[in-house]
């Protein structure tokens, strides 16, 4: 049985092109974050809570974690500091494969580590900072990030690339007719337990600053134009009928057709 897998750059490195000295002997220090859905379609939102937060009810009923996150996507899009700021302490204080920090390229905090290691970490990392506390580092590293996220990156590929993200799609779903595949009894259900713990995720934001990082995110996650239940449905239909030759059979053919351009112009030169 074949086994597929994507390959990607190393980005726990800053990149040679991008690096005016690549012989400094400084450490380097990368985060990587998971931020998980930060745009919900109105057909989608079913509950008070985003998807992600729902899951964390399903994640501690099956015993996957101690404790529920408090990070929330729609936070960490908002653009607004002070949510952003919030999210971000959520994953470091509980991290659950969404957030790692590299030093060198070796894994130094992530979900196995404990706040001890984050500490240690941080100290390391902000060492310039003179007789600093635990809670003022991870205030840094939260700035740090908040300005990454939100910093406009303009360069010649993304200056055609001016459209609001609400203008990237169109909605076709009049034209959808889907069976839902959640039971509406149990939603209901799931709404009403909601409503008298009081627990909501605030979806409402600010604009994001045009190609900033957290905003080439969300503009990719709102192309989309069909919901969650079409896709469903169209899923549930078909299933029987997948195969992995099927889902990978354009990727093995382009791999196929790269492996021959490459033989072809080793031949060339040789």
């Amino acid at each position: 049985m074949e086994t597929y897998a994507t390959k990607f750059p190393d980005y726990t490195f800053l990149r040679t092109k991008f690096d005016n000295n690549p012989f400094r002997t400084n450490e380097t220090f990368c985060v990587e974050i998971k931020p998980k859905q930060g745009y919900l379609r109105d057909i989608d939102r079913k509950f008070q809570k985003c998807p992600y937060c729902l899951t964390q009810y399903y994640k501690l009923k099956k015993k996957m974690i101690t404790s529920r996150s408090t990070y929330c996507p729609f936070d960490l899009f908002s653009g607004v500091e002070t949510r952003m700021k919030s999210a971000l302490k959520g994953l470091l204080k509980s991290p659950q494969n969404n957030l790692k920090i590299f030093k060198n390229g070796t894994i130094v905090y992530d979900q196995e580590s404990s706040s001890s290691d984050l500490e240690c970490v941080l100290t390391n990392w902000f060492h310039n900072s003179v007789n600093s506390t635990n809670k003022e580092y991870v205030d840094k590293f939260c700035n740090l990030i908040c300005t990454a996220l939100l910093h406009p990156f303009i360069s010649e590929e993304f200056k055609y690339n001016t459209l609001p993200a609400n203008e990237l799609y169109t909605s076709v779903e009049p034209d959808l007719k889907t069976t839902p595949y959640i039971n509406p009894d149990l939603i209901a259900k799931a709404k009403k337990l909601l409503y008298f713990v009081g627990e909501a995720c605030n979806i409402k934001g600010e604009v994001l600053p045009n190609n900033s990082v957290l905003e080439r995110i969300l503009r990719m996650q709102r192309l989309p134009f069909i919901s969650s239940e079409y896709v469903y449905n169209t899923y549930s239909k078909f299933r029987s009928l997948l195969t992995d030759d099927i889902i990978y059979f354009n990727l093995i053919n382009i791999l196929k057709l790269n492996d021959q351009r490459l033989s072809y112009f080793k031949q060339k030169v040789s």
